[in-house]
């Protein structure tokens, strides 16, 4: 909606804003005042990052504009769940929160980077010798870095795929599609090699594909039944 006060050439623009991230939530309304030139003399949100400052005619200073920052930021601390707003990713102070973690560790070089088109010629016998120079410049802290970050991974002190893993998803899926009970998890380590079996769970595979696909109504119902007399086949 826009408004046009004919007495002081001034516009009042107004709208309503839906979360991108988050269409359930109540949008915002935000509304903004401009001369005829475009100058714009006051804006406002009334989101929670809008509510920690409301812009007056006066050009904000270096101190005001760190303040705002710095509310925004402990606005979104106090979110069950905080985004990271857009801005605070390019201001000093804030924006190394935005670097991904992966990037901030001393992390040894991916594996999807050492492919090589010329490998797939290569006799058996080179190409061992030139797998084996992937762990030359690996170093202890490396490894170490590494352990850390996965711990997560293991369920009840015990080293195993974790059930909301995405490979988890990947392994029960191709279970489905190829109509076997099993499937063996190894994870291949210069020290020693991890291997887990997994069961299929036509359960967990129904749920997951129930998420990703339209149901109609009382669908859910229908394909819990099937899950139900999958797994009583299994059995």
């Amino acid at each position: 909606m826009i408004l046009e006060l004919e007495m002081k050439k001034l516009f009042l623009f107004t709208g309503k804003v839906k979360h991108s991230q988050n269409l359930s939530v109540t949008p915002t309304h935000p509304w903004i005042t401009v001369q005829e030139d475009g100058t714009v003399l006051m804006a406002h949100c009334t989101c929670l990052h809008g509510e920690a400052l409301c812009l007056g005619s006066d050009k904000p200073s270096d101190k005001d504009c760190q303040l705002f920052f710095e509310a925004l930021h402990n606005s979104e601390l106090r979110e069950s769940k905080p985004k990271k707003s857009a801005i605070l990713s390019v201001i000093e102070g804030h924006s190394q929160r935005y670097i991904p973690k992966v990037m901030q560790l001393d992390l040894p070089t991916p594996l999807s980077t050492l492919y090589s088109s010329t490998q797939l010629e290569m006799e058996f016998s080179l190409l061992l010798v030139e797998s084996t120079k992937v762990f030359d410049d690996l170093t202890k802290q490396q490894c170490l870095i590494v352990e850390e970050e996965t711990r997560e991974q293991r369920e009840d002190g015990v080293m195993a795929l974790r059930h909301i893993h995405k490979y988890m998803f990947q392994v029960q899926a191709q279970m489905h599609i190829a109509e076997v009970s099993y499937c063996d998890f190894l994870v291949w380590t210069p020290q020693e090699v991890f291997t887990q079996r997994i069961l299929y769970d036509p359960l967990f595979f129904h749920d997951a594909y129930g998420k990703v696909t339209p149901q109609p109504q009382n669908s859910h119902m229908k394909r819990d039944a099937t899950a139900v007399n999958l797994q009583a086949q299994m059995s």
